[in-house]
């Protein structure tokens, strides 16, 4: 069930937004830094941060305004909307399960909620989720091959389980990013003259 939530088939328009990731290909970024750069995301960045925003939300805090004002830029704000707004049309569409939250993370933390499902599973596999469409990104982006790209989603699954541990035992007072090129970047976005995707 989770699994269909966060794959990427899920109709959520996950696949259209990079976090900035296309302004820092434009910037420099190559091949052999989109593993740091989406380690980094993921330790210091939006992925801790929503991780333990979801798994906040699946112990019933009110942690949505938190997650839109955590926004860096107005396209990653985007993103968390439009997307938990698509994740909620799919969670009372096909599964009868009604949420409040508009941020994605926050949504799918209330859906673990009102489920009863166990939050460092599903956090490791909404990173998990998150990595893949990063890297995914990268595949439209830069000159990244299938197989390398499925090893570097695999390299990084180590760190998804690590951080979904970290963040089922965490509370919002332990949320810090220090990812600031990746803020820039998504800040920059929107500057694009052309861009594939909308963050």
């Amino acid at each position: 069930m989770v699994a269909q939530w966060l794959s990427p088939s899920s109709p959520t328009g996950g696949f259209s937004f990079s976090q900035g990731l296309e302004a820092a290909v434009s910037d420099g970024l190559d091949v052999s830094g989109l593993e740091d750069w989406i380690d980094g995301m993921l330790r210091f960045g939006s992925g801790r941060t929503d991780a333990i925003l979801m798994a906040s939300a699946a112990r019933g805090e009110e942690v949505d305004d938190l997650a839109l004002a955590l926004a860096g830029s107005a396209g990653r704000r985007r993103e968390l909307t439009e997307t938990g707004a698509a994740l909620q049309l799919l969670l009372r569409d096909s599964f009868a399960l009604e949420t409040a939250a508009t941020a994605y993370p926050v949504v799918l933390g209330e859906a673990v909620r009102v489920r009863g499902l166990p939050v460092e599973p599903v956090a490791a596999l909404y990173l998990q989720a998150t990595v893949t469409a990063l890297v995914h990104a990268g595949q439209r982006l830069l000159p990244l091959g299938q197989s390398r790209a499925q090893a570097m989603i695999h390299a990084l699954g180590a760190v998804c389980c690590e951080i979904a541990e970290e963040a089922a035992r965490s509370d919002i007072e332990e949320i810090g990013m220090a990812t600031f090129s990746a803020d820039i970047a998504a800040m920059r976005q929107a500057e694009l003259p052309v861009r594939l995707f909308r963050s």
